[in-house]
């Protein structure tokens, strides 16, 4: 069963509308860097339901409303029984794309300098409550194997609560960018120095990670 369905349901989001233009303002920076249908969308809607505060309340949605983004979708929570982030949800194109899948696991099963860059950006958004974007060039694998190549990934990590009190968690999507936006890897290299680049809300550059170009997405 996937994660996210055995939650309460959600409550009815009836002032998202309302709340949406002051929320959609404080992303500006970043929904204006934002290449892909997809990813605009999903900041979007993340925006309008978590309102002015940036920060979505697992009780505000239910798992039909993830529908358009689902397979592209990861969700992260803090677990205190292993002191580590866990996947709560690790969408079948993650699987599919990265060539295994770690529903059910923590960021421990990741190489040690791979799972220490992906805690540190989480960790960033669980403290700030603010979201994130990157643009990311990724080698993907097939049947485990990975491949000759990048493909440059756009990525939207969303501050993510359950219940009451400050974020615990992170809903990340991930999708690929279209060949005919122009964004590569090469571009990428030759304007950052490196094979991605991330921004806060706002579209300021932010310090590099240290994944390598075979990581994951996040």
């Amino acid at each position: 069963m996937d994660p996210v369905e055995i939650d309460p349901p959600a409550r009815p989001a009836t002032d998202a509308a309302a709340v949406g233009g002051p929320a959609l303002a404080s992303i500006a920076g970043l929904r204006r860097l934002l290449e892909t249908s997809a990813a605009a969308a999903f900041a979007d809607w993340a925006c309008a339901l978590a309102g002015p505060a940036l920060v979505l309340e697992r009780g505000r949605f239910a798992p039909a409303d993830l529908r358009p983004w689902l397979g592209a979708l990861a969700i992260l929570q803090w677990d205190p029984g292993s002191c580590d982030y866990r996947y709560r949800l690790f969408g079948t194109q993650w699987a599919t794309s990265l060539g295994r899948d770690l529903t059910g696991r923590p960021l421990a099963a990741w190489p040690a300098k791979i799972a220490r860059a992906i805690r540190e950006r989480v960790d960033d958004v669980v403290v700030s409550g603010r979201p994130v974007g990157a643009h990311a060039a990724v080698a993907l694998a097939i049947d485990g194997q990975v491949q000759r190549g990048h493909t440059v990934f756009e990525q939207v990590v969303w501050p993510l609560c359950y219940g009451p009190g400050t974020p615990s968690a992170v809903i990340a999507l991930a999708v690929p960018v279209p060949a005919g936006a122009g964004l590569t890897a090469a571009s990428l290299l030759s304007a950052t120095g490196r094979r991605s680049r991330w921004f806060d809300a706002d579209g300021r550059t932010l310090p590099a990670g240290v994944l390598p170009s075979a990581a994951t997405p996040v």
